[in-house]
């Protein structure tokens, strides 16, 4: 029984580590041609999955599609509001608790996108 207790107790925070820290995410998109675009990508944990909220260049995106976290990927699409392009993105997460990694864009060079974690993770989803 103490042998099982002790097990749960080291789980318990390896199980955290692989999740998605919920909260506001900020970064830059390097499109390939142009400005570095700020980004904040506000992420929620709800029952059917993971939701992030997206802002480029000072632009509310709205809600990513298609939003999957596993294996310490993220993956979702967005449309960009400025170019009005379609991104499709697949981020990983780095050593230093960062996502970073490229998103596509059909007929053009793949921008990359990089995420630093919010300082404090959140609870909860309102939708």
């Amino acid at each position: 029984m103490r042998r099982l207790l002790l097990l749960a107790l080291f789980a318990a925070p390896l199980a955290h580590a692989q999740g998605l820290s919920t909260g506001t995410w900020t970064g830059t998109l390097d499109p390939a041609r142009g400005d570095d675009l700020p980004v904040q990508a506000a992420v929620e944990e709800c029952i059917g999955g993971y939701k992030v909220d997206l802002t480029v260049g000072g632009r509310a995106v709205g809600e990513a599609e298609s939003v999957r976290w596993a294996d310490s990927r993220l993956r979702f699409r967005f449309v960009e509001p400025r170019s009005r392009r379609t991104y499709t993105c697949s981020l990983a997460r780095r050593a230093d608790g960062a996502l970073t990694g490229a998103c596509a864009v059909p007929r053009s060079r793949a921008a990359t996108l990089t995420l630093s974690p919010p300082a404090q993770g959140a609870f909860g989803c309102t939708g």
